[in-house]
């Protein structure tokens, strides 16, 4: 991985603090070290002129070694770049040692360290000199004498203050642990030693230290003088097109340079942002974001029109971020894009930008039309962007706006804001109001909602549309109005065929019917024929109408079976008048009941939660006669049948009694109805007695579930008397029933078989779960058994608590299966997925799942078990192929690897691999379409940018490796151009990452490689450009020799037709490397050759 990370040498850290200090620390230590040498005779035993000459050959000694100490001081800045990529080659010491010593030779500082080794060799030949001096030079060990411990205690103070100083040259953060065990160190073991060495030895210490002290604070404010220096010179150079080192280059400078300096160029560094945003106005947002105090109006306004000039669409998106965050919210936002693009010319501003933009600030407006009302700038945007075909007045815009809120159910707002685009004079307001008010009265009308009328009415003093007329006539009647439409809203002698929309013919014959209209009869006909023609459930709806106003029974019954048929228990959501009206005729028809004896009893199973005095009379007759029923039933010796009758009965007594206990009724109703099912009561339990029975309902099935005398959890007859019918509990019966059968041939080893009944079951648990009324009945049945009311929160705490309950059983066989049995695990985790319970339950049941494995992989490869944790991770992901936490996981573990083995195993079998991970986690991208839908996981796509990054650095190296087969390599080179574009894709930000930092420049190259090797297969200039016309936007004419620049001027050179401007910036682009200081000499002969090429095909251009 030796192009992924930086190697220059970072800058001083900002201010001349440390250049100061560490200039001050060497004049300190040097006058304290003169002053006790030419003071202090008996610290040191010597004459004054042997400790001057001794001193100033310490001095000579450390000029000589200061550009080892430069060196060192350099190696100490490059230090947070080592740490940081010896943290990403973790657990692989050796590996990330070899990578410390490259970064540091290729940056120039090699053998940072050897200043050191000076320092010995400076001791020993001190000490060895003493013994060769008149005078004897005294040490504290041999003399105790404490004048003799100034100068060890005067080298320990220096050797901390020189510590702590490069800590500070390092940018590290000074802790108390560091900063501490160091000082121990000087205290219990460098201190000792200085008390034996003579003071020959610590005279040299001290005042070469000082030297260093001075060399150090030398080199960093050089350093930074130049870096300020090449900073001011980078500046200028910024043009449109520039490449992306001199970008980095200058944003460099916005981050390192003193706040004072930046002011002290503002006009230079806002032109060069200016420049900068002419191709790149995302980078210059972002930029902004990150130095606030550059982002005044002047700095914003010519980015922002270079951004409305022409944006891609993957950097739109990012911009408005950018600026959002910078300004601090939408309002300011849209004040600074009004101010911008306030007197632009409209052909200035790019399409595309104009359909996001205005997109953005009409949701912005969407979202709080309170606050950005009409004549604030983001109504001013709305006007300058506007693109074609959009709204042009306030009116139209303010009715698009209520289109939006109806659209998400907002119809509150919705006609709050039709009525304001009314007042600005929209012409088309009060139409779309009106249908907007007759959805409302629609939707109503078949919920029952008694204001459906008022809606409707409204609608028709809007617009007086035959339809909307129609549907209010048919609310008026649904709720009893006496008020009728006039027998001329539609003529008599139409027979409906021509009618536009049949949906209203239901409310043509209802109020003719009313109306008592001659032509009743015909338009009854009519509507028979269109709807049964056209429509089955309009013609459920007529016969259903017809039977009750004309008193057919046997056309009431087949409607009311018809929408049975279609819409099951809803069918009281579909029939246009009142549901209890419809149930009371046909119970009170005796030649229905005795054709149909059970479309009473399914048609009150939907009315079930319903209470009023009439289904309270319904309840009593059909408990009656479900009573005769099972005693016909008990006379014939069926006595499962006789006991599934009584148990209906019994519950449809329980509801009609319940109204009656609840509240007082009049003495008539208590002597008659309560009397009555007093009687029906007794008859049932006689019947009961009859029996010697008292088993619950859906006798049949429990019948069929014993053989043999033994009662078994599932029998297929049981199952399948539940499937065509059964009682309330009918749900929860067939998902205890469906289980069971699947744990059987689970134990069988029938895993497929198994696996419908697992899937039966869980979706049948998931109605049970999702039930109101189950629960109800379950708080009934529990306080009938217990003597009392449950506590109030016991069902509630059993119904958020059972989808985890259920679901665990697949959980646990699919982790026990996953390992020697996938494909059936799969079976397992699909029936999860399948299972209609409660998608929090789903999610989590999943992740779980993940956990198994999620720990141990990431251990296996942290620990160098590459394959064992990826194999680990594979296993589970064909067990459920588009978990999210798996494929995290997965991406994860695959990074280390690569990170870590690339440049070590053969690059087609890391290929291999790649693609092996890539089927592995296209179920999971298909599923989020690419990863970008807003139900894929963030940190999911990061690690997609990264995989894409690795992708295409192996394509890079196969590209390589197959150079002199060029029609291989271009398949490598322009998939690695479309790894690397994928990687920016999934993660704009892919570059703020140390590791990754340079995949821009990698695709630059990689695009320069791929127009490359496209010239040598001859696909023509135009595939050529595909690859060489991006590539040439972002080196720009200054590129860093690094890499193959030059490569792109050759790929223009011989090129069938060159542009000017292409061999323009080609020519500048080789003059560039030829005079750069960092292109090696090798490659001089090369550019020259290249140089001449492009002068010929210049001259020929001009020729």
């Amino acid at each position: 991985m030796t192009t992924t990370y930086s190697t220059k040498v970072p800058p001083s850290p900002a201010g001349i603090g440390i250049a100061v200090r560490a200039t001050a620390y060497g004049a300190v230590l040097l006058g304290i070290t003169l002053a006790i040498a030419l003071g202090m005779p008996q610290a040191h035993g010597l004459s004054r002129g042997t400790a001057s000459v001794l001193i100033a050959c310490s001095i000579a000694w450390g000029l000589a070694q200061a550009p080892l100490t430069v060196r060192w001081v350099r190696g100490k800045r490059m230090e947070p770049i080592i740490h940081s990529r010896m943290q990403a080659l973790q657990p692989h010491p050796g590996v990330g040692q070899r990578e410390a010593e490259r970064l540091l030779r290729q940056a120039g500082i090699s053998n940072p360290n050897l200043e050191l080794l000076g320092i010995p060799v400076g001791v020993v030949l001190a000490t060895v000199s003493a013994s060769f001096l008149a005078e004897d030079p005294s040490s504290w060990i041999t003399t105790w004498n404490w004048a003799t411990f100034a100068l060890p205690a005067l080298w320990a103070i220096s050797s901390v203050a020189r510590f702590m100083l490069m800590l500070h040259v390092s940018g590290s953060a000074i802790t108390g642990n560091e900063t501490g065990g160091f000082c121990l160190a000087v205290l219990f073991l460098g201190l000792p030693l200085m008390l034996l060495l003579p003071s020959t030895a610590l005279l040299f210490l001290t005042a070469g230290g000082a030297v260093r002290f001075a060399v150090t604070g030398v080199e960093t404010h050089r350093s930074r003088s130049d870096r300020i220096q090449r900073l001011h010179t980078a500046v200028p150079t910024i043009v449109p097109g520039a490449g992306v080192h001199q970008i980095a280059e200058f944003e460099r400078f916005l981050a390192e340079a003193p706040r004072g300096l930046v002011q002290h160029n503002i006009g230079t560094v806002h032109d060069a942002l200016e420049r900068i945003a002419v191709e790149r106005p995302g980078r210059v947002m972002r930029i902004l974001s990150r130095t606030p105090h550059l982002a005044t109006a002047d700095a914003l306004a010519p980015v922002i029109r270079s951004w409305a000039g022409g944006v891609s669409g993957s950097d739109f998106d990012g911009c408005w971020d950018a600026l959002q965050t910078l300004l601090g919210g939408a309002a300011p936002t849209h004040q600074a894009l009004a101010a911008a693009l306030a007197g632009l010319a409209p052909e200035r501003i790019s399409p595309e930008f104009r359909r996001k933009a205005a997109l953005h600030v009409f949701s912005d407006i969407d979202a709080d039309a309170d606050t950005h009302v009409p004549g604030t700038s983001a109504w001013q945007l709305l006007e300058t962007l506007a693109p074609a075909g959009a709204p042009t007045t306030i009116g139209d815009w303010w009715c698009t706006l209520a289109c939006a809120a109806a659209d998400r159910g907002d119809d509150h707002e919705a006609q709050r804001r039709f009525r304001a685009a009314i007042q600005a004079g929209c012409a088309t307001a009060e139409r779309r109001l009106a249908h907007h008010l007759a959805c409302l009265g629609h939707r109503a009308l078949k919920g029952n909602d008694p204001r459906a009328a008022d809606y409707l009415a409204e609608a028709v003093r809007l617009e007086d549309a035959v339809d909307y007329r129609l549907l209010l006539l048919l609310a008026r009647a649904v709720r009893g109005s006496t008020a009728a439409a006039p027998a001329a809203l539609v003529p008599a002698e139409d027979a409906l065929e021509s009618w536009p929309s049949r949906m209203w013919t239901a409310a043509a014959v209802l109020s003719h019917l009313r109306s008592g209209a001659a032509g009743s009869a015909k338009l009854l006909a009519g509507a028979e024929r269109l709807s049964d023609a056209d429509d089955p459930e309009v013609s459920a709806a007529v016969s259903l109408i017809c039977g009750v106003l004309t008193g057919d029974t046997h056309r009431l019954a087949s409607g009311a079976r018809a929408l049975v048929r279609m819409h099951g228990s809803d069918w009281v959501a579909r029939v246009p008048l009142d549901p209890v009206t419809v149930l009371s005729r046909i119970v009170d028809a005796p030649d229905v009941l005795a054709t149909d004896s059970a479309l009473p009893e399914v048609l009150l199973y939907a009315l079930d939660s319903v209470e009023s005095a009439e289904l309270t009379r319904i309840r009593a007759v059909l408990a009656h006669r479900m009573t005769a029923e099972a005693a016909l039933a008990a006379d014939e010796n069926r006595l499962g049948p006789a006991q599934e009758r009584l148990e209906a009965a019994a519950h449809l007594l329980e509801r009609a009694q319940r109204p009656l206990e609840a509240q007082r009724l009049p003495a008539a109703s208590e002597t008659g109805t309560k009397a009555a099912l007093a009687r029906l009561r007794e008859a049932a339990s006689e019947l009961r007695a009859h029996l010697h029975n008292d088993r619950p309902a859906d006798q049949l099935a429990y019948d069929q579930l014993t053989i043999d005398g033994e009662q078994r959890p599932w029998t297929l007859d049981a199952q399948r008397t539940w499937e065509k019918g059964g009682g309330v509990w009918r749900d929860h019966h067939l998902a205890v029933a469906y289980h069971a059968r699947a744990y059987e041939l689970e134990q069988l080893g029938l895993y497929r078989e198994a696996h419908r009944y697992w899937t039966d079951a869980l979706q049948r648990w998931a109605r049970v779960v999702d039930s109101d009324g189950f629960w109800q009945r379950m708080d009934t049945h529990l306080a009938a058994a217990m003597g009392t009311e449950p506590p109030g929160d016991l069902l509630q705490s059993v119904r958020t608590r059972l989808p985890r309950d259920l679901l665990e059983p697949n959980l646990a066989r699919a982790v026990e299966l996953q390992a020697e049995r996938p494909d059936h695990a799969r079976l397992h985790m699909t029936a999860v997925r399948e299972s209609g319970l409660p998608v929090e339950a789903v999610a989590a049941v999943r992740r779980e799942f993940a956990d198994q494995v999620a720990l141990t992989a990431m251990r296996d490869v942290r620990a160098g078990r590459y394959d064992a944790g990826v194999n680990a991770v594979e296993s589970y992901l064909i067990a459920d192929p588009t978990n999210p936490r798996l494929v995290e996981v997965l991406l994860y573990a695959v990074r280390l690897t690569v990170s870590s083995v690339f440049g070590e195993r053969p690059l087609a079998g890391l290929h291999d691999f790649q693609e092996r991970i890539r089927r592995l986690v296209h179920p999971y991208i298909e599923e989020t379409g690419d990863g970008e839908q807003p139900d894929a996981e963030p940190e999911i796509r990061r690690e997609l940018a990264r995989f894409e990054f690795f992708c295409g650095l192996v394509r890079r190296g196969l590209m390589m490796e197959a150079q002199e087969t060029p029609s291989t390599a271009i398949s490598h080179a322009a998939a690695g151009v479309a790894h690397l574009e994928d990687a920016l894709r999934h993660d704009p930000e892919l570059t703020d990452d140390a590791s990754f930092n340079d995949a821009e420049e990698l695709l630059t190259m990689q695009r320069v490689y791929a127009a490359y090797f496209a010239q040598k297969t001859r696909h023509g200039d135009s595939a050529v450009r595909m690859f060489l016309a991006p590539a040439l936007r972002a080196l720009g004419t200054d590129p860093d020799p690094a890499g193959q620049p030059e490569l792109a001027a050759l790929v223009v050179a011989h090129m069938a037709s060159s542009a000017s401007l292409e061999l323009a910036q080609a020519r500048e682009l080789v003059a560039h490397l030829v005079s750069h200081p960092d292109t090696p000499q090798r490659r001089m002969k090369v550019l020259d050759e290249i140089q001449h090429l492009l002068a010929l095909r210049a001259g020929a251009i001009l020729r």
